[in-house]
């Protein structure tokens, strides 16, 4: 397990960030508009992290990358639309929800293809969102 320390990033003043008695780390967001990030630098393997929904706000889940000019590129799965969010294009992959509050969202990383796959509780979703392209 590493140590991951995370950043507020966009509107950092919306966030309230708490570590927990069991080494994992809650990250709060009083109002919409506010970006998180860890210190963790995927450059190959699989990786696993999970979030846990705890509002049945607007909540997307991905990973990001800085690109040309420092700019951030996000890449992701907004669950209350169901759209993937890749730098400049969002695509429709649900006209339904799939995630609400209290769900536990697992995001597996293949570093090695370039994607990442989604759980909701345990259960496979069907979409897979290339990034770093």
């Amino acid at each position: 397990h590493e140590r991951l320390e995370v950043q507020r990033r966009l509107l950092p003043e919306r966030l309230r960030v708490e570590p927990n008695v069991d080494k994992t780390t809650s990250v709060w967001c009083e109002q919409a508009g506010a970006a998180v990030s860890a210190n963790v630098a995927v450059g190959g393997g699989l990786w696993y992290f999970e979030v846990k929904i705890i509002s049945s706000g607007d909540v997307a889940i991905g990973v990001a990358a800085v690109g040309a000019e420092s700019r951030l590129q996000l890449w992701g799965l907004n669950g209350k639309f169901g759209l993937i969010s890749t730098p400049g294009s969002q695509t429709s992959v649900s006209s339904t929800r799939l995630w609400k509050s209290k769900d536990i969202v697992g995001v597996i990383i293949d570093a090695n293809r370039k994607q990442l796959r989604y759980q909701v509780n345990g259960v496979d979703l069907p979409v897979v969102v290339d990034y770093g392209t």
